[in-house]
């Protein structure tokens, strides 16, 4: 599953499950919406049989500009 969690508001956070690409073995995909800007971090946490991988980083998302008049 991934984990989108925005530290300063927890009600924005969002938990999306993983879903493997028939056809591209090892790749997989999942859809969760991060539409306010600021700092996020993602969480990817997989389980193999009795492996376990985790992984985090945090990002800084951009507004969004388009259709904005400069």
């Amino acid at each position: 599953r991934l984990l989108a969690i925005r530290p300063s508001n927890e009600r924005l956070n969002q938990r999306g499950e993983l879903v493997a690409l028939p056809g591209h073995a090892g790749r997989y995909r999942t859809l969760i919406r991060v539409d306010e800007p600021g700092a996020w971090e993602f969480r990817l946490d997989a389980t193999q049989q009795s492996l376990r991988f985790v992984h985090a980083v945090r990002l800084s998302v951009a507004s969004d500009l388009r259709g904005v008049a400069p």
